[in-house]
């Protein structure tokens, strides 16, 4: 067998192997989760309101000790 022909053999085995694993992953019963999706209407502003409390939390720069912004 030649080396390219080995190749093409050894792809074609590890595709197999790995369709069969995500095919299994697939099927398996995914528990769902309470986790509260981004897109729900009463979720929207989250990020809004995490980003402010982030942004207040800053320090400025003037405050900053000395060579924190150094590259």
């Amino acid at each position: 067998m030649t080396s390219k022909a080995a190749f093409k053999t050894l792809m074609r085995t590890v595709l197999q192997a790995s369709m069969r694993l995500y095919l299994r992953m697939r099927n398996q019963y995914h528990r769902r989760e309470d986790y509260p999706l981004a897109s729900d209407p009463q979720n929207r502003n989250n990020f809004a309101l995490w980003m402010q409390s982030e942004l207040e939390r800053i320090v400025p720069t003037e405050e900053m000790p000395a060579g924190y912004l150094k590259v």
